[in-house]
């Protein structure tokens, strides 16, 4: 018999990265990221976070990285003048959140032109 006064613990993957996720310090061929955790960790330990890049051109997402103990990164080897998205998951003992993605795209170009 359970009392009035237990409680239960359930545990699960996180929910996603709080937002917004932003891009900032954007030149032709880096850029630097920063979010916030989840408001739900799913009762676990973040392990890390997984940082992905879509070259808009290609539609194609690839892993650019894990973060652990950080809601921050820089993104390096960007060509120039390609467009990009970026998404970030939290990952605990039990799985991957969806991800948090970009709300718009961005150029890769110093902030100063497009020249090289």
């Amino acid at each position: 018999m359970v009392g009035k006064n237990a409680y239960f613990w359930t545990s699960g993957t996180p929910s996603e990265p709080e937002g917004p996720l932003r891009v900032f310090d954007v030149y032709q061929n880096r850029c630097h990221l920063t979010w916030s955790p989840p408001l739900d960790d799913g009762g676990l330990e973040i392990e890390y976070y997984v940082v992905e890049v879509q070259d808009v051109g290609t539609g194609t997402w690839t892993e650019e990285g894990r973060v652990q103990g950080d809601t921050q990164c820089g993104i390096p080897d960007l060509q120039l003048g390609h467009a990009y998205n970026f998404r970030v998951s939290c990952h605990n003992a039990l799985g991957q959140s969806e991800p948090l993605t970009t709300d718009r795209e961005i150029i890769a170009k110093d902030p100063w032109g497009l020249s090289s």
